[in-house]
């Protein structure tokens, strides 16, 4: 049984004629032909300072799944888990439960979207995700899915995404045109590049 978005914030999904739905468009058009060769399959989306950053990967997520690709948006938030509310979808259950996460896939309202919500918020499950569980996930899911779709906390709170961002395809940082500082932003630019992680771009979000 498929769960109800409950949020007017998906443009995508709610608004399709709307500027902002357009713009997510425009974003999936550009990921399909950011890089030379094959395409990004894995793809971190994580931000330059803590923000509200749930309902631009949601809306991402949605718009590449309306291309009837079947898309997997994972919460990667371990300590701080939200994508499940947008969806109106439990949480008992999540990533911080691998290796049993096949297990916590949850279908959507929307055609070919499922979601990977975090688990119960707790530290133990962020630290028990290591770098090879991580690589493991990865190739499992891009066996089934056309996109994996994760959401890491701010490259500024915690290394997570920088962990995730070593092991993906690519990363799309979110900067805030009011808030983001071009030094932070630099500097976040630094530290994924340290791990060798592929920044395909940044992405400015409004309030």
């Amino acid at each position: 049984m498929r769960a109800l978005v409950n949020s007017k914030a998906l443009a995508v999904y709610y608004q399709p004629d709307s500027w902002a739905a357009e713009a997510f468009r425009s974003l999936r058009t550009n990921l399909h032909y950011c890089v030379k060769g094959k395409q990004p399959q894995a793809i971190i989306v994580t931000s330059v300072q803590p923000e509200d950053s749930k309902v631009a990967i949601c809306n991402l997520a949605i718009s590449l799944a309306q291309e009837k690709e079947k898309v997997l948006l994972i919460d990667a938030e371990l300590r701080n888990p939200s994508l499940h509310s947008l969806f109106s979808l439990t949480n008992e259950i999540g990533l911080g439960q691998y290796p049993d996460w096949k297990n916590a896939v949850l279908e959507t309202e929307v055609p070919d979207l499922f979601v990977l919500p975090a688990g119960r918020p707790g530290s133990d499950a962020a630290i028990s995700l290591s770098s090879s569980c991580i690589t493991q996930l990865l190739q499992e899911g891009r066996e089934e899915y056309s996109w994996l779709i994760i959401h890491c906390p701010s490259v500024s709170v915690s290394a997570d995404a920088l962990v995730w961002g070593a092991q993906a395809d690519g990363v799309l940082l979110l900067l805030h045109p009011k808030k983001t500082k071009k030094s932070m932003a630099a500097h976040a630019c630094k530290q994924l590049d340290l791990v060798g992680a592929n920044l395909l771009g940044t992405v400015m979000i409004q309030d």
